[in-house]
């Protein structure tokens, strides 16, 4: 009844065929296992290069007040001295 399905598959037997066939599909899911960890690393990675932005782009800020501070300071320095 299933000889042409053995002749399909070089003779082996359905159990065989289906035992590779599950057994390929077992590996695919451990590579997708691998590629989940993966894209998880990845975000995680990412939310904290993202923190990171933040915290140079508040350093930032507050380097430019403090550089606007001193140029107000100098230039009332300047004033006072009569420059």
């Amino acid at each position: 009844m299933f000889g042409w399905l053995k002749r399909l598959f070089g003779g082996k037997s359905v159990k065989s065929v289906l035992d590779e066939v599950l057994g390929f599909f077992d590996k695919v899911e451990d590579v997708l296992g691998v590629f989940e960890e993966l894209i998880h690393e990845g975000r995680e990675m990412l939310e904290k290069i993202e923190g990171e932005i933040r915290e140079h782009e508040r350093q930032i800020e507050e380097l430019s007040r403090t550089k606007d501070e001193v140029a107000a300071k100098i230039e009332r320095i300047r004033k006072v001295l009569g420059e």
